[in-house]
Parts: structure tokens; C-alpha cells; sequence
């Protein structure tokens, strides 16, 4: 039996080698999944058009350093893509900069949900750039140390107290959504602010962050994630 396939976006740095091999790794050791990258800086080099990305169970824009002017250079020119994929069946998965990448500034994915930047929201578990450990609610039941880097925060738009229908898998420490799924049309959109994604040696690598790491990897809740948001009966 095929399994889903996932395109994972790779255009390093916007959307970095890193993560996208660290997102591929995690579904492909899974079993579960057949995890490809996709883009300009995919090896061997798969073309992002409607005749790949439509091949696809799901989307996936990953973490990287990207931003508004990034976007508009690499990616305007596909959004209507990614929207039509979407919302004709398919499933769009974006971690931390590929979270920022489905609200409405970029890809218009999310609706009238908001993803701000949680460093600067009140009560914030920190309050600087860079990579950091903080602490995950997931499912309302348990509490991970997971790996941050300027990830999204998920609000409602000024003015409303809710964000409307969508499924909550994650919170920060101040309350706030920190991976949610929504419906779009046919299809899905899941975001998460932190990485679950991480690999050990992001953590090795950065003695800041390897001190406060005493938990381990959280791969496990990337899949469950992916689990939800494949289930057209979850939301």
C-alpha cells in the first residue's frame, strides 16, 4: 500500500535545509509517511507546480528565516497555488516560519486567526530571539520542554474573544494556541509555532539550550499532530 506523501518546501534559508530534513526524517522513521522536499533547494530537485504539489497528502513549510520581503520574492507568485491545493482536499502542514507563512499576510490559509509573534505577547515564556527550550501544554493533558526560535502565537483578530472553529493541540505557558488545525473548504491547515521536529544535535549544538533540555525529543507529537490533521473527522 502507498503510503501519504508529504511535500516538505525547501528553500534554504526562508525555509531551511535543516528543518525541512529534520521534518522529513521524523515522518519517514514513522513508517507511516513517504516525506519528500520539494522547491529550489530540494535534492534530487523536485519543481514546485500544480503537478507535483497536487501529487500530495500534504503540504509542508517548514522553519527557516524568512519574512515578508522573502516571501514576496520566492513565494506570491504560488500562493494561489497553495490555496487551490488546499482547498480542494488537500492538507497544508507549517511549523514555525511555515506557520507564519498560512495567515493572512502570506498564503491567506487561516481566516480571521491571527499569527503573531509570541515572544512579544503579555506573559510570553521569553522575551528574546533565538533559539530557547519552553514549555508546551499539549491536548490539555501534559507538559513538554520543547525547542523555540521565534515561533507563532494564534490569536483571534482584534476585537473578537474566539478564534472561531478550529481544533487546539497546543498552548504556551500564558494560555495562548500554540498548534491548532482549521478547516479550509475540502481541506486542512495545521500550524504550529514551536519545533517538535527538533533532532538532538539542534539541541547538542547550542549550549543555551542544551542546558535547559532535560525531556526528550517531542517527535511523538508532531506525528499526533499529523495524525489530526489527516482525520477528516477531527475538526
Amino acid at each position: 500500500m502507498n503510503k501519504p506523501l508529504f511535500l516538505v518546501y525547501t528553500d534554504d534559508p526562508m525555509c531551511s535545509i535543516d528543518c525541512a530534513d529534520a521534518t522529513c526524517e521524523v515522518l519517514n522513521q514513522s513508517g507511516l509517511y513517504d516525506a519528500r522536499m520539494i522547491g529550489p533547494s530540494s535534492y534530487p530537485h523536485l519543481k514546485f507546480n500544480a503537478e507535483n504539489v497536487f501529487k500530495a497528502k500534504c503540504l509542508v513549510f517548514p522553519g527557516g528565516m524568512g519574512d515578508a520581503d522573502q516571501f514576496d520574492e520566492n513565494l506570491v507568485n504560488h500562493k494561489r497555488l497553495v490555496y487551490d491545493y488546499v482547498s480542494s482536499g488537500g492538507k497544508y502542514l507549517g511549523i514555525c516560519q511555515g506557520a507564519y507563512f498560512a495567515s493572512k499576510h502570506y498564503f491567506d490559509l487561516l481566516g480571521d486567526i491571527v499569527a503573531e509573534q509570541h515572544i512579544k505577547r503579555k506573559d510570553a515564556s521569553i522575551r528574546r530571539y533565538g533559539p530557547a527550550i519552553i514549555p508546551l501544554t499539549w491536548r490539555n493533558t501534559c507538559s513538554y520542554l520543547t525547542y523555540f526560535h521565534d515561533g507563532a502565537t494564534f490569536v483571534p483578530p482584534e476585537g473578537k474573544d474566539e478564534m472561531g472553529m478550529c481544533k487546539i493541540l497546543g498552548w504556551y505557558k500564558n494560555g495562548e494556541a500554540a498548534a491548532l488545525i482549521q478547516r479550509l473548504w475540502q481541506g486542512s491547515v495545521g500550524v504550529i509555532g514551536p519545533h517538535p521536529e527538533a533532532p538532538r544535535w539542534w539541541f547538542y549544538s547550542q549550549p543555551s539550550v542544551h542546558k535547559g533540555w532535560k525531556n526528550p525529543l517531542t517527535h511523538h507529537l508532531l506525528l499526533d499532530f499529523v495524525r489530526q490533521l489527516l482525520d477528516p473527522l477531527s475538526i
